[in-house]
């Protein structure tokens, strides 16, 4: 099996014949150098992907796309392969974070979008910004990225009701894993993508287990560690589809992203060292739609070994953690809840030590 650390060296031989043989002035916009991992705590990655004539079909229909993603390279990647794939007289928007602003709901409505592409929470903010006109010009939603909730499900579709929802299931490191989404199957339902080999590494008593992936285009990669659980369900597609990833989310990361933040369990340990007023933490992390807007929403469970427990240690906990917890490299969780974008942190106290397991794991997502 591969992991990540494996990968890395594999990305270091494809990156020095990357230079060595470097594609051609023509060809050269179907590929693109991406790193990750940088702002979880964890080493770099990176990737060199090639794209293929099928990877730019998928925009042969739209005429004005919102694109919606995190890295530049990201972005630059995606705006390059619609304009390959658009029609001649079309154009696109690519919007990152620091766009999300008062000034963008007229941009948009100006614009008047067709179609969506990006990140599943970052769409979800983005329809934060657009007016009932504009929603209802708008045919195709495209998303990836990462599980989606109900609450995010049923936003976006209320949101546009005229938009075909489709979704695909992709890692930076392997690209595209499954097909777009038939239809026919729940959300974060996904069949495998072709010449993909989707496999259960030892699944639990329920199938559930973390999800292995072997590129038939890619033999120097077998059996790739994605880092995210998921099972496979047994029985034929309505499509014709005879293999259904269902995918769970992330399998025991020390990092959880929603909201447009990270929620790092480095970090968490830092605050809950410094500020010294419990002995033991655990984070329940979520995504909540509150008033049409997506909100991030932080639990913090809190051991103490004396046993006290007070209300005004409880507001103390929650007054300085949430000013010490940095969730972007320059801003606190008590930032985020100031401006909406999260809501006030929740502390709970646990009366009983938390169970010891194999992997510690401190922060989870509940929502998915």
């Amino acid at each position: 099996m591969l992991d990540r650390a494996g990968y890395s060296v594999i990305a270091e031989k494809t990156f020095d014949q990357f230079r060595s043989a470097p594609p051609s002035k023509e060809d050269a916009w179907r590929y693109c150098v991406r790193v990750t991992s940088g702002t979880t705590g964890g080493h770099l990655i990176g990737a060199i992907l090639q794209y293929q004539p099928e990877s730019v079909k998928r925009f042969a229909k739209l005429h004005a796309p919102v694109i919606c993603l995190g890295a530049s390279a990201t972005r630059l990647a995606y705006n390059l392969q619609a304009r390959h794939g658009m029609p001649a007289e079309s154009r696109s928007l690519v919007l990152d974070g620091a766009d999300l602003n008062q000034g963008l709901g007229a941009i948009l409505a100006d614009y008047a979008p067709d179609s969506i592409l990006g990140f599943v929470s970052f769409v979800v903010r983005v329809a934060e910004h657009i007016d009932k006109k504009t929603a209802l010009g708008v045919k195709t939603l495209i998303l990836s990225g990462e599980c989606m909730t109900e609450a995010m499900e049923n936003l976006l579709r209320d949101t546009f009701p005229n938009a075909s929802l489709r979704s695909r299931y992709i890692a930076l490191e392997v690209g595209r894993i499954s097909e777009v989404s038939c239809g026919f199957q729940p959300r974060n339902h996904y069949h495998p993508y072709k010449g993909v080999v989707v496999e259960i590494d030892t699944p639990d008593e329920d199938g559930v287990g973390e999800i292995l992936v072997t590129p038939e285009a890619r033999p120097d990669v077998v059996q790739y560690r994605t880092g995210d659980l998921g099972r496979m369900k047994k029985g034929a597609c309505r499509c014709g589809a005879t293999q259904i990833i269902e995918l769970l989310g992330r399998s025991g990361r020390d990092y959880v992203k929603l909201a447009g933040a990270l929620v790092r369990r480095d970090e968490c340990d830092r605050v809950a060292k410094e500020i010294g007023l419990f002995d033991d933490y655990r984070v329940e992390a979520s995504q909540v739609i509150t008033g049409g807007k997506l909100q991030g929403k932080l639990v913090l469970r809190v051991f103490r070994k004396d046993g006290h427990y007070s209300p005004m240690l409880q507001a103390q906990i929650e007054r300085e953690f949430s000013k010490k917890l940095y969730l972007t490299p320059s801003r606190t969780l008590a930032e985020l809840v100031h401006t909406g974008e999260f809501s006030p942190l929740s502390v709970e106290f646990s009366h009983t030590p938390f169970p010891l397991k194999h992997k510690e794991i401190k922060i989870v997502r509940t929502d998915i």
